[in-house]
């Protein structure tokens, strides 16, 4: 039966997935493949946030951190000074006439600042600038402050800070599922009203969960020119996020070392030192044995706490480690762990799936915004302004035998009014998934962590 006359009936997929919070309807499919979608909407209590940008693109503005610090690349020996080189050749944050440090203590006078490079004069300590010995490759350098004259010195270069502002952009995402007027359903009776499905309906929530869920970890971002669809949008996934901004990316040949995840770990710290930390590691069972392998278990303690949901007691298990004063939470996500999806055996011995041993550790602090507020580290976005979905986050729709763009609206008067574009040649209905939406990532402060080999 396609309409049913019974005013109970609902549709199962359609009342879950028009929920803003649709993962926790679906978190057993696929054996725990929404579990990444449950966290989203977890750190997303105030919902999917509404962008009106041209063409679903998303502008970030964020506040830069305000320390002067920069490593060397190389130095070199020029007359009394020495010129050196930054590791990033567009760094150009260091002013003329400050004092300046290595990371092994030695100061000196900055002559000339350019993108990329500086030239340094002696000091107080040391007199003389050796570059065999001086701000060497591998140091850090820091910016002291004012170094000038005492009576009538010409002021400080002046270096302004523009803001940073990164881009992202909504992706179409869409699955169907054709019915027949003989569809077997399944039904089942829950609060007084009946709820039913069928098995193609259920088949296309998983496809759709999975690749939602793929996205949101391997998406690269930006626009691209399609041969059949011409411009196409894709979203910043974790695992290019934690690269693109400046975030601690490995691929490893070799399994992680205990010296490998506590300079990541530092890495963290230092690049958001915060008093509250709020860190999440989420990775394959593979990571997690190998970590517990590397501490021994010493280190990791499991507690439980408990929550009371329409009086019903629910336990969760939350694992916690602190190292090196760096304290993380674990959550082992299923995504890595899907041999189906990455069958790939790592050429390491003892590594099993190569996919398996990935990781990330997410920064949960939010950031500031140049605009005033803060950005937080996780968020789901979609655009406002979308004919596709009527500016909904995700849309799921049933079209009695008609097809076609205009899917916010399944009773319309044929191509009168530009909706319904063709009918199925399929004697019932179609079904329909589809998002203009996206999941941003600000993942200055992260790592991303996976085996190569």
């Amino acid at each position: 039966m396609i309409t049913p006359n019974n005013p109970q009936y609902n549709p199962l997929f359609a009342t879950i997935v028009n929920n803003r919070n649709w993962a926790s309807g679906v978190q057993d499919l696929a054996r725990g493949w929404a579990k990444p979608l449950m966290l989203v909407d977890a750190l997303n209590p105030q919902g999917s946030y509404s962008i009106e940008g041209p063409q679903g693109q998303l502008q970030v503005a964020f506040q830069p951190r305000q320390e002067v610090v920069a490593t060397v690349a190389t130095v070199t020996q020029y007359g009394a000074n020495l010129i050196v080189t930054w590791v990033d050749p567009t760094y150009n944050a260091f002013r003329e006439k400050v004092i300046v440090r290595d990371s092994n203590g030695n100061q000196a006078y900055v002559l000339a600042s350019a993108p990329g490079t500086v030239t340094l004069a002696p000091a107080t300590n040391p007199a003389a600038l050796v570059a065999a010995s001086h701000f060497v490759a591998g140091r850090s350098v820091l910016e002291m402050g004012s170094g000038s004259g005492n009576q009538y010195s010409t002021g400080l270069t002046n270096i302004y800070k523009e803001n940073s502002v990164r881009y992202n952009w909504t992706a179409v995402s869409r699955e169907s599922f054709t019915m027949s007027r003989r569809e077997k359903f399944i039904s089942y009776k829950f609060d007084e009203t009946f709820y039913s499905y069928t098995q193609g309906e259920l088949d296309m929530i998983q496809r759709f969960m999975k690749n939602k869920v793929k996205n949101m970890f391997y998406s690269e971002p930006g626009q691209f020119v399609s041969p059949l669809e011409g411009t196409v949008n894709r979203y910043e996934g974790l695992r290019a996020a934690v690269r693109n901004q400046g975030g601690s990316f490995t691929s490893s040949t070799t399994l992680l070392t205990t010296a490998a995840f506590e300079s990541l770990l530092d890495f963290m710290a230092i690049n958001d030192p915060a008093q509250e930390q709020n860190y999440l590691w989420i990775g394959g069972r593979r990571a997690w044995a190998q970590i517990n392998n590397l501490y021994g278990g010493t280190n990791i303690q499991f507690t439980v706490s408990k929550a009371v949901i329409n009086g019903n007691e629910l336990n969760f298990d939350i694992t916690k480690a602190t190292i090196n004063g760096v304290t993380v939470n674990f959550m082992v996500m299923s995504l890595f762990d899907d041999v189906y999806s990455f069958p790939t055996i790592s050429s390491i011995a003892g590594a099993g799936y190569k996919e398996s041993n990935t990781f990330c550790i997410l920064n949960l602090n939010p950031v500031p915004n140049k605009l005033g507020g803060m950005i937080p580290s996780v968020r789901k976005f979609h655009f406002g302004s979308s004919d596709l979905t009527g500016g909904a986050e995700t849309l799921y729709r049933f079209i009695p035998g008609m097809v076609g763009p205009g899917s916010t609206n399944s009773t319309g008067g044929g191509m009168l009014n530009g909706y319904q574009m063709g009918a199925s040649s399929t004697d019932g209905g179609q079904f329909e998934i589809l998002e203009d939406a996206g999941v941003d990532f600000t993942a200055d402060a992260s790592v991303w962590w996976e085996l190569a080999a």
